[in-house]
């Protein structure tokens, strides 16, 4: 079959852009080099937390009121240490001591603590800090301290405080993402309570007063962002699961009404914890651990989980992927931890596509590749939205997030994208052996992507420099398209030549070293894979085939995340064949045979108008490639949908309609380099009115 290209187009008394199709031919580009840098976290630079001992009374749930003992065991980094200054935000600093009383100053942020004496480079001491009084909850009453008259709970992160990381809203710290220490807390809880921390539960002591205190230890060093302690009248779940490296304790919380439904709802936590395992290398922590609570997210604390309950509601699997990407934090953010919040896409990102990866192990590549481009369709279209709408406001590089959009769509959802194109780059086998000795060699240690990139073209063999400068590093997307492709009979066998055009869409780079597959299909759907490695503007390519190509595709098995969403369905009934997220409802006629279709949906400007149309414009935004394998009889009704409204269905037309829809109108063409043609055969439904920007166009 030959291509199609269909795009939108509004009659107006506008030209056209001015822009025309640069032939490959004449094609250059450049590639600069782009460098990430961590950011000092500058308490870190001078003192070293080796463990800290939290010693709590969480009993007080009339005045929510809690009285605290902390002792940071601490080892200087210099020579000439005279003093420590820890994050801790509010609360009343009762005393100071090291051997003795020690003088300190406190200003409702920052604890400064005068040494005894000075510490040189490899000295250790202890502190200990008594403070009470009531815990901070931010201002979005999300990071900090919960306590109301059910649960006592903290989470690490905060949205709208900066630094994001809240450990000091409990507990006095080094409040970054590079400081680890290990942990033994001593909680104190009403009798009826049970207190659920970090690590394994080494003891529970009945009080001569009626309460109890629950001692946990966490032998593996995390940041204070991910330090927790929940508690409330709990039932739990005690289970086991085999491991790679042996048992795994799983213990699950919630209140007594809720534990049957939180059963059901986790019931595909072991196939999560095996998937992650293949995938990353083994679970390297003492436990897991889950406590529902009202929160209205979750919060990755190492081997404390906290989880919405309104997650398990019924009892069903719906928010499973919840339940995955938490878990998956344990390797992405809690085994390795970002350096900067700047970098929180490594955390993140990589929680958000091991969301995708549990889809795949649990239910198939079919449903991991729907994940991935409904999660890629968001991505295009709303993330650099205003927040109102889901979007971060601007474009930015997923490696220099600004902290005002560190917990953003481009940490997420893009940086899920980023990982995604990493591994259709690698490999399977080269992304997933790469990234499990990559975790392995930096275990309990902070990362950054200048690290990951370096790493993984060195394991693999495979330059990453170009695609992280270009789409880590920098903002935006590439576009790949065919140009100028042929195909030609010589000696029993056929030439295919052609390009692969490279455009830009909020980016000022083209990338480079980047191995696409060229697929080719004859009409009984036999196929065969080359691959060509994109480098710049236009990238020139030449195969012998030993069939006559009828389709060719680009990137056919969705391997790397640019500017378009694709889709692929074989049929051959009559009836609707919906292309998802390529945006495209295909309505079969007749059809006598077997026949394969792909719609691509570009997010990116069409080619202009060789010979422009008076009082037309073309859309800006996007158009449609629409190819593939069909029977001769095949005949059918694409029904195309417009949508300018500001929801989470829309933001694909909205500058562009700008009059009433009857003004629209369809172009096509047939390969390429062709001019856009005017649709003849088409009519549209305004859905409503002819001025709500909603609406299908059926060709």
């Amino acid at each position: 079959m030959k291509q199609f290209l269909i795009a939108v187009i509004l009659s107006l008394n506008l030209s056209t852009f001015a822009q025309q199709h640069i032939g490959c031919r004449a094609a250059k580009s450049n590639y600069p080099v782009l460098n990430s840098k961590a950011v000092s976290a500058q308490q870190s630079d001078s003192v070293d937390i080796v463990n800290t001992v939290l010693k709590i009374d969480l009993s007080d749930f009339t005045s929510k009121t809690l009285s605290a003992e902390a002792q940071i065991d601490i080892v200087s980094k210099i020579n000439n240490l005279s003093n420590v200054t820890f994050d801790l935000k509010g609360f009343v600093v009762d005393s100071v001591k090291q051997l003795n009383a020690v003088s300190f100053t406190f200003n409702n942020s920052k604890l400064k603590i005068n040494l005894q004496s000075v510490l040189n480079e490899n000295d250790n001491t202890s502190i200990k800090i008594y403070y009470h009084g009531a815990p901070f909850i931010d201002s979005d009453n999300l990071g900090g301290f919960h306590w109301d008259n059910t649960y006592a709970y903290s989470i690490g992160v905060s949205l709208s405080e900066i630094p994001h990381s809240i450990g000091r809203a409990w507990f006095p710290c080094f409040d970054n993402f590079v400081e680890k220490s290990t942990f033994h807390f001593f909680v104190t809880t009403r009798n009826n309570h049970k207190a659920f921390c970090n690590g394994i539960l080494l003891n529970q002591t009945n009080n001569p007063n009626t309460t109890k205190t629950w001692e946990w230890k966490m032998n593996q060093k995390i940041p204070s962002y991910l330090a927790s302690v929940t508690v409330a009248a709990f039932d739990t779940i005690q289970k086991n699961h085999a491991g790679l490296n042996g048992n795994i304790p799983i213990t699950l919380a919630a209140l007594p009404s809720e534990i049957n439904n939180l059963e059901s709802a986790f019931v595909n936590l072991p196939q999560a914890i095996d998937g992650f395992e293949e995938n990353f290398g083994p679970y390297q922590f003492e436990k897991i651990g889950y406590c529902m609570t009202p929160f209205v997210a979750a919060m990755e604390h190492a081997t404390n989980i906290t989880q919405s309950n309104a997650t398990i509601i019924g009892g069903g699997t719906g928010y499973e992927w919840v339940m995955a990407h938490e878990l998956a934090h344990h390797w992405w953010g809690d085994l390795v931890t970002c350096d900067n919040p700047k970098e929180m896409w490594l955390n993140e990102g990589w929680a958000k596509y091991s969301e995708a990866l549990f889809t795949e192990k649990l239910y198939g590549q079919n449903a991991y590749k729907d994940y991935v481009r409904k999660n890629h369709d968001n991505v295009l279209r709303l993330a650099h939205l205003d927040p109102n709408f889901g979007g971060d406001g601007d474009y930015y590089a997923v490696a220099n997030v600004p902290q005002s959009v560190t917990y953003g769509a481009t940490t997420y959802e893009k940086g899920a994208d980023v990982a995604h194109t990493i591994r259709g780059l690698l490999g399977d086998n080269d992304f997933f052996d790469c990234i499990t000795s990559f975790l392995e060699l930096h275990k309990f240690n902070s990362i950054n992507s200048q690290l990951l990139k370096t790493y993984l073209s060195n394991c693999s063999g495979k330059d990453l420099s170009s695609y992280f400068n270009t789409s880590v590093f920098e903002k935006g997307f590439h576009h790949f398209a065919f140009s100028d492709m042929t195909v030609v009979a010589e000696n029993g066998k056929f030439i295919a030549k052609g390009y692969i055009y490279q455009k830009l869409w909020e980016n000022n780079n083209y990338t480079s070293n980047i191995p696409i597959d060229v697929s080719f299909f004859d009409q009984q759907m036999n196929r065969i894979d080359k691959v060509v490695d994109v480098i710049g503007m236009c990238t020139e390519f030449e195969f012998e085939l030993d069939f006559e190509p009828i389709f060719w595709a680009l990137d056919f098995d969705e391997k790397i995340s640019d500017a378009t969403v694709d889709k692929v369905l074989e049929f051959n009934t009559t009836g609707n064949k919906d292309f998802g997220y390529a945006k495209l409802l295909i309505n079969v006629n007749s059809i006598a045979g077997n026949a394969m279709l792909r719609v691509t949906h570009n997010y990116i400007k069409p080619d202009p108008l060789i010979t422009k149309i008076p009082n037309l414009h073309l859309s800006q935004n996007r158009y449609w490639n629409i190819d593939g394998v069909l029977p001769s009889d095949f005949s059918a009704n694409a029904i195309f949908t417009f949508n300018g409204t500001n929801n989470s269905t829309g933001f694909l037309d909205n500058d562009f309609i700008s009059t009433t829809e009857d003004n629209l109108v369809m172009l096509y063409k047939e390969k390429p380099t062709d001019d856009w043609e005017l649709l003849t055969d088409f009519s549209i439904n305004v859905q409503g009115n002819n001025n709500n920007k909603r609406g299908k166009i059926i060709v």
